[in-house]
């Protein structure tokens, strides 16, 4: 199943947690084939759940980082979710369109073949590799997980300014005024 681009159709973003992104990334880490799942809220371009995997097709990346998207959500109880990701086979198994209908999140997706339409997240992943995947060497498995976890949550989310938010770090555009 697919469903409209709602970010096309004009959806005004005015305040945290109405529309996430998410998308997928593969990359080789010594031989190791890895799939990288991140949510972003489009607000302030936080990003606020992720899910690694080194198992090709893992559908559970997309919904353990979901679940975390929707713990992260109960800070704005009241607010209704958008969803917009790519027609990946994750995001259009029934076992995950099943799980956003029973949360009753909203899900909007990008026309087939053009990843402009979830931009935000192509450029994320684009600075990721940059700036970590492809300088660094990784001993673990483990020393990977928190290599990402660190940057999303810590560079990325805290130290990493944005003229979208008018230069400050989504952190401090969610949370100081």
């Amino acid at each position: 199943r697919t469903y409209p681009n709602l970010l096309l159709a004009g959806v005004c973003i005015t305040g945290p947690m109405e529309c996430v992104v998410s998308d997928m990334t593969v990359f080789y880490v010594k031989g190791t084939y890895y799939e990288l799942t991140l949510y972003m809220d489009l607000w302030n371009d936080e990003l606020i759940a992720h899910a690694l995997s080194s198992r090709r097709g893992d559908r559970m990346t997309y919904l353990d980082g979901l679940q975390d998207v929707l713990a992260f959500k109960k800070q704005y109880p009241e607010q209704k979710l958008i969803l917009h990701s790519d027609q990946g086979s994750q995001s259009t198994s029934d076992e995950f369109v099943e799980y956003c209908e029973r949360m009753r999140v909203t899900q909007s997706m990008s026309q087939a073949g053009y990843p402009y339409d979830n931009a935000p997240m192509e450029r994320y992943f684009n600075t990721l590799k940059n700036d970590l995947i492809h300088e660094h060497s990784y001993k673990t498995e483990d020393e990977l997980y928190r290599s990402i976890e660190e940057y999303a949550y810590v560079t990325y989310n805290h130290a990493r300014p944005h003229s979208y938010n008018g230069y400050k770090t989504p952190f401090e555009a969610r949370y100081i005024a």
